[in-house]
Order: structure tokens, then sequence, then C-alpha cells
């Protein structure tokens, strides 16, 4: 399909992955119970958290009555200044011309970025209030019925390496089967590094000789630019997967 989704899009970018305010007030009100957990005993985190409760109920309240974004503007968890993963993932599923689905019996969508987000909330794997009750999933995998999974995973720590360190990256520039790579460019998003981090499509035609990139950041393609990887994640087809692994299927089944 090849499709570029950009952040800037006036499309999308006002689009919300949270309400801001809960989300925050969440985050306080967690760490808050956590010291109270820490230290039962300790009024002075009781009160703590229980300003923080407040606060939550307050700003769940905001959502309750006026929704995700009532300005209608792009402050807050918006696609422009958070929607990275959003649309590089949008650009991966839309190279295997594969849809999204909000549930088990909807309609499929095209994979626009504002389409995927309303379908991980749909699925509950994206809350408005940052709320998360599965660990272990491939949302990919759900909200495409399967048809595309996580394929290959590689974790390279909140110092990053080089490009040609990066094990798992160049095995799929190399790779013989049809797959979609992801990669985090900037500040691993799991070492406090959340708010700087940046997701990016490796376009399908690359190799290790010519990297280009989708940025969801640019308005178009480009040669692969940034100095290190954090972390990178290799989508493929299911079919593709028996045909990788090698896998016979038995016709009596």
């Amino acid at each position: 399909m090849n499709e570029f989704y950009s952040q800037k899009s006036n499309e999308w970018k006002s689009v919300s992955r949270y309400h801001q305010p809960s989300a925050d007030s969440l985050g306080e009100l967690d760490e808050a119970i956590q010291d109270c957990i820490k230290d039962i005993n300790n009024p002075e985190f009781k009160a703590t958290a229980r300003i923080a409760l407040q606060q939550f109920n307050s700003s769940a309240a905001d959502l309750i009555d006026n929704g995700m974004n009532a300005k209608g503007d792009c402050s807050g968890y918006s696609i422009l200044n958070y929607g990275c993963w959003d649309c590089t993932i949008a650009m991966l599923i839309s190279d295997f011309g594969e849809k999204i689905y909000a549930s088990e019996s909807s309609p499929g969508k095209e994979p626009t970025p504002r389409n995927l987000v309303e379908c991980l909330r749909s699925w509950q794997i994206l809350s408005p209030i940052a709320y998360s009750h599965d660990i272990v999933n491939d949302p990919i995998s759900i909200i495409t019925k399967s048809k595309i999974q996580m394929y290959l995973h590689e974790d390279y720590g909140d110092s990053g390496v080089a490009v040609k360190d990066a094990t798992v990256f160049n095995y799929a520039l190399e790779s013989k089967h049809k797959v979609g790579i992801a990669v985090c460019v900037k500040g691993h998003p799991s070492f406090g590094k959340g708010k700087t981090s940046h997701w990016i499509y490796i376009d399908p035609d690359s190799s290790k000789a010519n990297i280009i990139m989708k940025d969801p950041s640019r308005f178009s393609a480009e040669k692969f630019s940034y100095r290190k990887i954090y972390e990178v994640c290799v989508y493929t087809t299911s079919n593709e997967f028996r045909d990788i692994f090698d896998v016979k299927q038995d016709l009596r089944n």
C-alpha cells in the first residue's frame, strides 16, 4: 500500500491517546499508593495518597462530563506529540494490506492512526486513563485478528546500540520473508524516557546498504539518519510464520 502517516497530519494530529488529567493523576495516585504500601503506618504518605485520589476522581469526572479532548486542539497526549508508535504501526499494517478491527464481529477499517487508536481502545488495550490490564499481549495481532503478529523482538537497553550492532534489526533487513520493522530510535520507552522516545517504520524495500525510514515526525520517506536503536519489533503474517518455522500442517486436523 505504501502509505505514509505523519503525526502532523490535520486528519488526526489532535486525536488524544489519553485524557491527560486522568492519565497524569492516575500515575500520581499509583506512586502515592506504592509509598503507602512500603510504610503502611506513615500518616504523611496516607494524606498524600488521599489528595491524589481526590485529584484522580476530579479528573475522571471531567473525562466523563467532557470527553477526551473538549478543546479539539493538540494539547495533552495527542498523536501530534505522542503518536509516533501509532503512525508507525498504521504504516506497517497498511503495507501488509490488512485492515484493523474494533471487535471480533466488527467490519474491518483502514489502518489510519485515528482508526488504530479507536480499535486499541475498543479492545481495552489503550485506555483513556492509561490503565492496562494485560502486560503480555501483541496488540497488533489482536486488532488484525491474528493476521499480523510479532515475529521477533530485541531490546538494546537504555543506552541503545549502533545500527551495525543491532542483531535482529540487521537480520530483518535481509529477511527473505515479508516482514514489517518498527524501531525505537530515541530514548528507551521503558527506562524513564517515555516522553522522549520515538518510533519509526522501516520501508520494506530497505536493505543493509540502503535503509529507508518512514519517520512519523516528517512528511515523506527519507534515508535512515538516526545514530542508535533502542528497541526493534519485527512483524509478519500468520502464513509467513508457518514458512519461517517450516511447520508442516497435518491436513487431517
